[in-house]
């Protein structure tokens, strides 16, 4: 790359974007990562106990990647 120009969200694409689920109580059980040069699907899924987040487990292209567990 020879850019001579400050990288801004004017001047450069973006590469990778989110959505987010919720269920009937507002909490936050998906985030999907949307990437435009990409057709793997990666994506986060939420556990709540108590309205507390307690796991977080990690997909790729729907695979089990990670599990983090949160002790609060």
């Amino acid at each position: 790359m020879n850019r001579k120009e400050w990288v801004s969200p004017d001047n450069t694409p973006k590469s990778i974007s989110h959505s987010l689920e919720y269920n009937s109580e507002s909490q936050l059980i998906r985030k999907s990562y949307i990437r435009s040069s990409s057709i793997t699907s990666d994506y986060q899924k939420f556990l709540y106990e108590n309205d507390r987040i307690v796991r977080i487990t990690g997909y790729f292209n729907n695979l089990n990647i990670g599990l983090h567990r949160l002790y609060l």
